[in-house]
């Protein structure tokens, strides 16, 4: 064999003894190399690019033969009695910080539709609430479980925003309810809303209010998230190796 053709042998064995380690299916590497196809490929790669693709194969083989034994030191932990009451306490704490993530979420959700309502009136409501953005809109009062569509403020907010040097962002980006007919009867219904909107923009103090309790809440959320971040990790890893 030529040296590109040995390289390229080798790159398959280690990406084998790789997929071997993780439980996956295995390249037949002698029989691709019986064909035409193995021989084309080795003509047409470099050696200085197999020679790359095997020393980054050799680490994530490493990588991969440390996760092996980490799996296996772990599921012989687990089948101690020490291992299984370990696990069934961290299971239990997952479970209560994904819970009380849930609820967190709730507990926001009504503080917010009470704010809203309390700020433009009870045919407001809120649409949709994450980590950065809250959606407030106008209620279908035929659907009200629904929302009137394009007629709702969307507020962005970050405490830090990476796409403005850090700064903290607490903004709108509103559009128009679309083109309609002047003289339908859903003009008083857009009126109420473009009229909701400037009070909305304009009470100043209660946007102030609102942005603390937003960047709060994403604070907590943060938090929780790492939290539970941990707690799965002490899961996967009990033995922290």
């Amino acid at each position: 064999m030529t040296r590109k053709e040995t390289l390229l042998e080798k790159k398959y064995e280690l990406q084998n003894q790789i997929h071997a380690l993780r439980g996956e299916e295995l390249e037949d590497v002698e029989a691709y190399k019986s064909n035409g196809y193995f021989h084309r490929e080795a003509q047409q790669a470099t050696q200085n690019g197999l020679e790359r693709d095997i020393e980054h194969l050799e680490k994530a083989l490493e990588t991969a033969k440390a996760e092996a034994e980490r799996q296996r030191a772990t599921e012989a932990f687990y089948a101690t009695d020490a291992g299984q009451m370990y696990r069934a306490a961290i299971e239990k704490k997952l479970e209560e910080q994904k819970e009380q993530f849930k609820q967190g979420q709730y507990k926001m959700l009504e503080s917010m539709n009470e704010w809203i309502k309390g700020t433009l009136g009870d045919h407001w409501g809120v649409k949709s609430l994450s980590e950065n953005c809250i959606t407030f809109a106008v209620i279908n009062p035929e659907k009200p479980d629904d929302f009137i569509f394009a007629q709702s403020i969307d507020v962005y907010y970050e405490k830090s925003s990476w796409l403005d040097d850090g700064r903290p962002r607490f903004e709108t980006n509103i559009g128009t309810t679309g083109s309609f007919n002047l003289l339908d009867q859903e003009v008083g219904n857009r009126a109420r809303y473009y009229m909701d909107l400037g009070r909305f923009l304009s009470e100043t103090a209660k946007l102030e209010g609102l942005k603390y309790q937003l960047f709060r809440y994403a604070d907590k959320c943060r938090a929780r998230r790492i939290e539970i971040k941990n707690t799965s990790e002490r899961l996967e890893n009990p033995l922290a190796l």
